[in-house]
């Protein structure tokens, strides 16, 4: 609107039929908000060496799904058995019936500007990620039929920053000399109610799922 904001907005449904028998679960509406404000055109300020100066912030809620997943169980049908003369059928999924969306909200917020006549342009930029209904997968008996069987096990939250730097220390008719750097740093917390058991190696390479610390975090032996 008259150079001063932009704003945009988008939804949808997504539909999956990997999730639940029951029919609510199988739709996820998504959608997400977004703005920029030019504060430089909306304040009216008239600084030469600023060429613009805008902050920005978005909002949005997706699902996620897992491939391989189902309500129902899967038969396959297998080769010929010559002794019994008829076709072999193995299971080719077990049903996961209370599976159910992996649901995320996204929040970001920044500012960029753009300094004598765009030769010197920087950004800074917030985000935060709440994920519920996460989908893990556990350790399970083999008397099952498989070692892992996936569920809705977890929230994870992750924040995070980054910031961009860029410009033209020289810059004329006959070259020009363009530099550019970034620096971002992120992290994440999980939390779990399940009991899962994890042998040491699981807790060496970073596979164990711990309550109250991040994905992906290894341990090692305390050394005397």
């Amino acid at each position: 609107y008259k150079d001063y904001f932009t704003l945009n907005a988008n939804t949808r449904y997504d539909g999956s039929n990997k999730f639940g028998s029951r029919s609510n679960e199988k739709l996820l509406p998504v959608w997400s908000v977004s703005g920029l404000v030019d504060l430089k055109t909306v304040s009216g300020l008239q600084l030469s060496w600023l060429e613009s100066f805008s902050v920005k912030g978005s909002y949005g809620e997706q699902g996620n799904m897992l491939d391989g997943q189902t309500p129902d169980l899967l038969l396959k049908l297998g080769t010929l058995d010559t002794y019994y003369g008829e076709n072999v059928s193995y299971v080719s999924s077990l049903p996961n019936p209370e599976l159910k969306w992996e649901k995320t909200s996204d929040l970001n917020m920044g500012t960029e500007a753009s300094l004598f006549d765009n030769r010197l342009t920087f950004s800074v930029d917030f985000w935060w990620r709440h994920t519920t209904d996460a989908i893990t997968g556990i350790n399970v008996s083999t008397i099952n039929g498989v070692k892992t069987f996936h569920m809705n096990s977890g929230t994870l939250n992750n924040h995070g920053f980054s910031f961009q730097l860029s410009g033209y220390p020289i810059k004329n008719k006959d070259w020009q000399l363009y530099l550019s750097t970034t620096y971002s740093w992120s992290t994440n917390k999980v939390t779990t109610s399940t009991s899962d058991t994890y042998t040491i190696d699981d807790y060496r390479n970073g596979t164990a799922v711990v309550n109250g610390k991040s994905i992906g975090t290894f341990w090692s032996y305390q050394f005397l």
